[in-house]
């Protein structure tokens, strides 16, 4: 039912009570009603605000045929009037039309002052007590028109009046055109114009209510686990099973034989086929050519297909028949036993199975292990709870948050989660999936500064923040603001003081400038609210300077700063990505918002899935908590504190201590230990190095939290699924390459790259089919440069490396050829701008600088002499050049250089762009016979537009604003990551890539060859920051110059030089978990320091 906004739907005016009676009947709850609200000293009757569509206001006439004399002029009717009081009668002359329209000015002028947004505002009229013959007969249409009325028998049932609604559409479909879309944004802050305290769900265009109970229909089990020994094998347990599975049950089959796993497998390969699909790996698709064949889903003791697996396992003698245990519920503790036993016998994963059925009333704790399925887990848990549920899938799509570390990573689960969802339409036909799927781009998935965003601009007006706040990334407005605060400070103390004083400070301005921002740059990675910052939080000076001035300065300055900025950002309703998690921690921490984010509350199940959580700072942490707290949220958190490598950024070791999940019994902690990714015989290896750093310490701490005798749902020992090394030598797949000079170190990188290579061909030639990804040797590094030095000697060497450094977007060729043509584009007629848009990947060349400096000379020779500006001949044959290459567009306009400019007047900038990357193809110059180059250039220059459209204003983005914002960023250097193509089909890929870049990939060999730098030194670099934030916050800095050293007192060397040590180990145990059949590293001799080569176990007959 529509939805009606006001204190009662009733009154004593019949006509709008029928109307609102009927429109709250026909309409669903994503339809707004309201009724005699005030516009500009008016009120409508009725308004509707209708989702994507827009808003229909309603002037109600409940006239009876009788009341109506006449229409006169053909512009106005005629009524018999009765005054209510008096009873006296009389006449008016009315014209609702006229009315309607008058509201519907007012409307649109409204919600432009309030949103700056004009979507489709249009009226219609309704005569209640009317029949289509009263309308005919009194010549009403001659003032209403009839697509625009609705009648008596258009309120008789759902479809008369869909059908007159539809026609009323129909007649303002060409205003369409010049309105703002209605999406659920707008529609919401229309919304914020007569309400008040609207739920944060109604951002959404549907809200659908749970009806509380109703009759919940049959459903299907969500699961059947099924233990069936060889004696209870038999065709009525095969088709219950078969017919569970056609229906959508997940199955978990266990048998004794493997000739009953071959009976189960042909039958649920069997109900596949029958359906007209083909398995693909874990994914279904549609047999449109009826292939019988499939990707390997059968092993020996294996079968694996969408949504069922199968494992033959030798007989238990455990005295257990035959059991099926529905849903994961009611499970005895012999069946508990036996499942136990499956679980160490074959790949069975019983504590995957049991976070994915676990009580959906209980908040969870998942510790994955590296390779251990933790985004399976993730999606098999949200289909869980879905199935649960009392209600419509399209609903459970509004009721599931979850959180990403990366944008990049929430594309990957937005798409695995349609992935799965698109299976299981396949298998059953249900159509409530389709609706999910087509929710799923509306869910909020995304990272934890998007989610904070969107709960700012709902929030955040006590902060002085809109609706609409948007996001600002760049560092130069806050340069300026640090050398505007600097320079008046220093000049104050001048005249405190005199001129001697900038001797104090003890270094240059510009480098104080410079310290400065690396401080507050570092204190916003830790999500510190800086404006709160007070001069005891930075401590005492203890050495640098003269007279302690420079601490004094660090102390002033920085909080000022932050100040300033938030004044100047909030004035154009904007905030620093770098501010957003102390922002959204003081809009929940104002006991206002918490007010409303308790009404907020739906009393419906809602759930909040935290991936990698332990790279969350303390501060996000806590304000997870106090949102999933405040609106009822149950948390599944995801991470691994073996993997906590971001501690430049805040995230600490005990981030799953900060839940206060021990002994909670809201809280219940599981493990997965289970790798499907690594063979298994290397990660027998890897566990004597990772055992080994557990049992080290460091500052009183493990190097390594690494606990590999706990349970089996409390251990870190990884246990391998996966078997490629089996009867071959371990220095085969775990090799150590010794050198004696750093000369020496790239190339026996590519000595080693050489031998991996002449593996995989040999593995091939023996029958091994091997993926993509084993065919990947990827390279990793701690330091950029260090990727671009290995680059560049595989280069000579003749080996293609692929890199991806970070933030090099701007850099790239696309985004360079990006602002060629938009600099072409602006100056259309200017030769030098053509003859580089000519010069570039665009047209590849073509005109020669001696064939322009030759036209410049020959209108030399015509006449006077002409300025480069009045110089038109350059630029007309230059065009004629572009022209030959747009010859081959559809369509004329697209065929001319100038008709281009012109429809710029008139089409979106980036449409017009988007069409010539179409007809030029400038990624086929880029890449000339590299198909692979040709994809990155491509694939980059989607990423480019992406990122415009995210950060520009589409409303006002012009040719002149979209110069302006390339030229800005790519002279800046604006730190946005480039896209790396898919590599598939290639004999072997060699990439080079950072740890840090690596995490959360797998790669077939893995090559580690800078092992011997020091880690229990400080980087050498020139600031080092600390933030403790136990009992309030301390702010330790230690800067080194080439004359002095700058350190407060909250600066503790030593346990920062333990802090990184530790990291760096989890960084190791990062880099060697990425590989999945071989692993080497390089090791310099006669490095005796703590550094990585020292911390690998090596087997002494192991290595070069």
């Amino acid at each position: 039912m529509a939805k009606f906004i006001g204190s009662d739907p009733q009154s004593d005016n019949w006509g709008e009570d029928y109307l609102i009676k009927k429109l709250i009947e026909y309409f669903d709850d994503s339809f707004v009603i309201y009724r005699n609200r005030p516009i500009f000293g008016a009120q409508f009757d009725v308004c509707l605000l209708a989702p994507k569509i827009g808003i229909i206001i309603f002037e109600v006439k409940a006239w009876k045929p009788e009341t109506i004399k006449e229409v006169k002029n053909g512009d106005s009717i005629l009524i018999k009037t009765k005054d209510a009081e008096t009873g006296e009668e009389g006449e008016s002359i009315e014209n609702p039309t006229s009315q309607a329209r008058g509201y519907i000015y007012k409307m649109r002028s409204k919600i432009r002052q309030k949103t700056g947004k004009t979507p489709l505002v249009y009226d219609m009229v309704a005569f209640p007590n009317l029949s289509k013959d009263d309308f005919d007969s009194k010549g009403i249409e001659a003032v209403c028109e009839f697509e625009s009325t609705i009648l008596r028998e258009d309120l008789n049932s759902k479809k008369a009046f869909y059908e007159k609604m539809n026609l009323g559409i129909k007649n303002h479909k060409g205003a369409l055109s010049h309105c703002a879309d209605f999406t659920p944004e707008l529609m919401y802050r229309v919304r914020q114009i007569f309400e008040t305290d609207l739920n944060i769900e109604d951002t959404t265009v549907e809200n659908t209510d749970l009806v509380k109970d109703a009759e919940s229909p049959i459903k299907s089990a969500y699961s059947l686990f099924a233990y069936i020994p060889h004696c209870d094998m038999n065709d009525d347990i095969k088709k219950r099973l078969t017919e569970a599975y056609s229906v959508g049950t997940k199955l978990y089959v266990i048998t004794e034989e493997q000739g009953d796993l071959a009976i189960i497998a042909e039958a649920i390969k069997s109900v596949i086929i029958e359906k007209g699909l083909i398995a693909d790996g874990l994914n279904l698709k549609i047999n449109l050519e009826g292939q019988n064949r499939e990707k390997k889903a059968f092993t020996e003791t294996t079968f694996q297909v969408f949504n069922c697996v199968a494992y033959s396992v030798s007989p238990l003698d455990m005295g257990e028949s035959l059991f099926v245990i529905k849903d994961g519920k009611n499970i005895s503790e012999k069946q508990f036993g036996v499942m136990k036993q499956i679980d160490r016998v074959c790949n069975f994963n019983l504590e995957q199975y049991r976070i994915e059925h676990a009580d959906s009333s209980k908040n969870i704790i998942v510790k994955a292990g590296a390779g251990t399925g933790k985004t399976f887990t993730m999606i098999s848990r949200i289909a869980y709870i879905c199935h649960i549920q009392n209600c419509s899938m399209k609903e459970m799509a509004k009721r599931i948050v979850m959180i990403t570390f990366t944008d990049d990573a929430a594309n990957q689960m937005e798409d695995k989660i349609k992935q799965h969802f698109n299976n299981y339409y396949l298998l059953t036909g249900d159509g409530d999936c389709l609706a999910f799927i087509n929710q799923i781009e509306g869910m909020q998935i995304s990272t934890i500064h998007s989610y904070a965003k969107k709960i700012i601009s709902v929030l955040g007006l006590e902060l002085g923040y809109g609706i609409d706040v948007s996001v600002t990334s760049g560092d130069y407005k806050t340069k300026q603001i640090i050398a505007d605060l600097v320079d008046q400070y220093i000049s104050q103390k001048q005249k405190d003081y005199g001129d001697s004083y900038v001797k104090k400070l003890g270094m240059p301005v510009y480098l104080i400038n410079k310290d400065i921002l690396n401080i507050l740059t570092r204190l916003h990675n830790q999500s510190i609210d800086v404006s709160q910052l007070k001069a005891d939080n930075f401590g005492e000076m203890i050495s640098g300077g003269i007279d302690g001035e420079f601490h004094k300065l660090i102390q002033d300055i920085i909080p000022n700063v932050e100040m300033e900025l938030d004044v100047y950002l909030k004035k154009q309703n904007k905030i620093h990505l770098n501010n957003m998690m102390s922002t959204l921690q003081l809009c929940i921490e104002k006991k206002e918002n918490v007010e409303r984010l308790i009404k907020m509350q739906t009393g419906r199940p809602q759930y909040m899935f935290v991936d990698e959580f332990q790279d969350t700072d303390d501060v996000q942490i806590d304000a997870i908590s106090q949102i999933a707290k405040l609106l009822q949220y149950k948390l599944f958190v995801v991470g691994d504190v073996k993997q906590c490598i971001y501690r430049f950024r805040g995230a600490k070791e005990n981030a799953f201590k900060q839940l206060g999940a021990d002994n909670n019994p809201e809280w219940q902690t599981y493990s997965l230990y289970k790798n499907y990714r690594t063979d298994a015989q290397l990660l027998d290896v890897f566990h004597l190095t990772f055992s080994d750093l557990g049992s080290r310490t460091e500052g009183g701490e493990p190097l390594l939290i690494y606990k590999e005798n706990g349970t089996e749902s409390n251990t870190d020992r990884l246990i391998g699924t996966r078997d490629y090394n089996r009867g071959t030598n371990q220095s085969e797949f775990y090799k150590k390459i010794s050198i004696v000079a750093e000369e020496e170190r790239i190339p026996a990188v590519f000595e080693e790259v050489k031998r991996i290579i002449k593996r995989i061909k040999s593995l091939e030639e023996q029958g091994v089919v091997l993926s993509d990804k084993d065919k990947e040797i990827a390279i990793l590094v701690r330091e950029n440069w260090q990727a671009e030095s290995i680059k560049q000697v595989g280069k000579r060497m003749g080996f293609e490396v692929l890199t991806n450094t970070g933030g090099d977007l701007y850099m790239s060729a696309p985004a360079l050829d990006m602002l060629t043509l938009a600099n072409a584009l602006l100056h259309y007629d200017e030769s030098d701008y053509l003859f580089t848009f000519v010069s570039s990947n665009f047209i590849g060349g073509g005109m020669s600088k001696s064939r322009m400096y030759q036209i410049r000379e020959n209108d030399k020779k015509t006449g006077w002499k002409k300025s480069k500006s009045q110089d038109t001949s350059q630029a007309k044959e230059l065009q004629m050049m572009i022209n030959r290459e747009l010859s081959v567009a559809e369509g004329d306009r697209w065929k001319d250089w100038n008709n281009i400019i012109r429809a710029l007047r008139v089409m979106p900038v980036l449409q017009v762009m988007r069409k010539i990357y179409s007809i030029l193809k400038p990624w086929v110059n880029y890449g000339q016979d590299s198909k692979w180059k040709q994809d990155n250039y491509r694939l980059n220059v989607d990423m480019l537009f992406e990122e415009l459209i995210k950060t520009a204003n589409m409303d006002s983005l012009s040719i002149n604003s979209l110069v302006d914002i390339l030229t800005a960023n790519i002279v800046s250097v604006k730190n946005v990551d480039s896209r790396l193509p898919d590599v598939k089909g290639r004999e072997y890929v060699i990439k080079c890539v950072t740890v840090h870049k690596s995490k959360g990939l797998e790669y077939g060999s893995v090559i580690l060859p800078y092992c011997s730098a020091a880690i229990n030194i400080m980087k050498r670099s020139d600031i080092n920051v600390s933030v403790v934030n136990e009992s309030g916050i301390k702010v330790g800095y230690q800067i080194k110059t080439d004359d002095d050293r700058y350190q407060n007192d909250y600066f503790d060397e030593s346990m920062e030089k333990s802090e990184r040590m530790r990291e760096e180990t989890r960084i190791l145990y990062v880099a060697m978990t990425r590989a999945i059949r071989t692993f080497s590293w390089i090791e310099l001799s006669g490095k005796n320091s703590k550094c990585w080569q020292n911390l690998i176990w090596e087997d002494e007959n192991n290595g070069l």
